[in-house]
This record gives structure tokens, sequence and C-alpha cells, in this order.
């Protein structure tokens, strides 16, 4: 399924305003914005999506801002459990180099804009769909869904974990203290939804109980998926380091055991990348899934039982790059 600025790699250019040069500063970007939510709304309604509960107007009202990062979060309690709350937002870097490229009568190409901002109308369906892939991974990610706000706007909805600690925090931990596994299961999620996002605030660490290794007292989760599949298309080759920020130092001499970890996982997404699912996918983002899982079916057959997290990540990069496609 294609709708008008969806599924096409830039955005579609924005009708000239007729009235002259008088138009107010803001009125490229309420325009934008309207043609954007519009354009998400005629989605959601097309393929169905599932909604949870609305948020109104006083719940917002009582939600807190949180300041970090650009997506316009808020936390607030709603039906009981304490939600971080992600709406549909213009930013302000993205508002800024829109009315420049405006002036200057230039198309309005996703290539020319600020890459964290992507398609701010999909920001709630990224993040439902990062949360149903990242499941798909094992990943203990706390429950992520759709919520409507009234007037055909939309926000993401996410469990707030709050015992869990951002890897930001986590200075004074020592690689032995967090699961292994699930540090594996991250990256490789990252590696598959080409997240430019995944830095050390993006990763939580979660207290958890191993019966086996009294050291082990985290697990780690992927959070923020406003980022995956990024609009300009696939990430690799030239963008790859930024799947190494930071949180993969402790772990960088740690070897990644081929047939403990892909054959489990590969299975896995073979069954769970229903049509549902993809139907949450732009053509591009299907494109992209598609060709990373059989990257990830490839490494299978790799002549090293394991690897390092960076000749994982190269070996990767090259068996994708080997079925890349240009957009």
């Amino acid at each position: 399924m294609e709708l008008p600025g969806i599924g096409s790699d830039s955005f579609s250019n924005i009708p000239e305003d007729q009235e002259g040069s008088e138009k107010k500063e803001g009125d490229i970007c309420k325009k934008y914005e309207m043609k954007q939510v519009a354009e998400f709304a005629s989605f959601v309604s097309q393929i169905n999506l599932p909604i949870g509960t609305d948020i109104n107007s006083e719940e917002l009202q009582q939600a807190e801002r949180i300041e970090s990062g650009v997506s316009g979060a808020m936390k607030l309690q709603h039906k009981g459990t304490l939600k971080i709350i992600k709406p549909q937002v213009l930013t302000e870097a993205f508002s800024t180099n829109l009315k420049a490229l405006d002036s200057q009568r230039k198309d309005i190409s996703h290539s020319k804009v600020s890459e964290s901002d992507d398609s701010f109308a999909h920001f709630p369906r990224k993040e439902l769909l990062g949360y149903r892939i990242a499941s798909l991974f094992g990943l203990d990610v706390p429950l992520t869904e759709l919520v409507g706000l009234g007037e055909e706007k939309y926000a993401s909805a996410q469990t707030f974990l709050s015992e869990a600690i951002s890897m930001t925090n986590a200075d004074n931990l020592q690689s032995c203290e967090v699961d292994f596994d699930s540090v594996i299961l991250t990256f490789l999620f990252h590696l598959f939804t080409e997240n430019i996002d995944g830095h050390t605030g993006n990763i939580l660490l979660t207290p958890y109980d191993d019966d086996d290794n009294e050291l082990v007292k985290y697990k780690a989760i992927p959070i923020d998926y406003g980022l995956i599949y990024p609009r300009h298309g696939s990430i690799y080759p030239t963008e790859f380091n930024l799947l190494k920020k930071g949180f993969f130092k402790f772990f960088i001499s740690k070897k990644v055991i081929i047939q403990k970890f892909l054959p489990k996982l590969v299975g896995r997404l073979e069954y769970g990348l229903t049509t549902e699912l993809l139907n949450l996918m732009t053509p591009q983002e299907q494109h992209l899934c598609q060709r990373n899982l059989k990257a990830l079916k490839s490494m299978l057959n790799h002549s090293e039982p394991s690897l390092s997290l960076d000749d994982f990540l190269k070996a990767f990069i090259e068996r994708v790059c080997k079925g890349k496609d240009e957009y």
C-alpha cells in the first residue's frame, strides 16, 4: 500500500501561496503539518491500525514535559499506568529548515531537512513498529501502543519503567553486571532496523536476577524507535559507525556465537513478520526489512563460528550491500 507522501522517498512539494509574498512565516510549517497529519490519519484508517484509549485534553494538561530529545515526549498517568507519550511534533529545527527551503523556492525533499525529524507525523507509527520488532527479538521492551489525541492526531504511549536506568548513567557498571544475551539482541536489533538513534541514552538497563550468575544485575533493552529505517534510505555502508555509539565499548572484546543467537532469531523473524506487521511499514521500510533479514540468514553460513561485535557488523554490512537496491 502506498499513500501520497508515505511510500515515497521525498516529501511532496507544498504548493506556492497564490496570495503573494506577504504570507506569515509560520504558514508553510502549518500547511506542511496539516498535510502530513492528514495523510497519516488516512494511513491509520486504511490499514485499520488498532488504537488504544484516547488521551483527553485534561490529561495532556497534567502531563510532565520531558526536555531531553526532540520528540516532544511527555510523562503522564493514563488508565492507572505511568506512560511516556510521544505526539506528532513538528520540531523547531525542522521548521527552521523548512522555512529556509521555502524562501529559496527549493523542493522540500527529506535529504534537505534534519534527519532527526524523519517524517514527524510517523513517529508514533515507528514507535509501535519498533516495539513489535523488538518483541520478535525476545527483548523485554515496555508495552507500546498507538493512542488518539483528538482531531485525527495520534501519539505513541509506552509504559514507563520506573526501576530502569539509562546506559548514559551507568559509568560505574562492569560489563559482567549486564546480561550479555540482551546486549547482543539489542545490538542485532539496531543492525536489523538501521536505528541511527541507538545511543546510550536510548538503551535502558532493567533489574534482572540471574540464578546462574550472581554478578548479573541488569538486562539491556532499546527504546526510542522513531528513527528506525530512516526515510532517506539505508544507512549502509556509509553510516554504520552510528551503530557503535558508546554502549558497545563495554563489550568490544566479546564475541557473537552465531549458532547460539541467529538460528532462533531468524526463525522468529520469518514467523513474526506477518502481513499485519509489514502493513505497518512503508514500501521502502518493507524492502529494508526483508533485505536485512536475508543478510542475517546469510550470516548463518559464515565460516567462523563466532565473531567480535565489530567483525560481525562488518560481515553483516557486506552481505547487506550485496543485495542493496538504489532508491
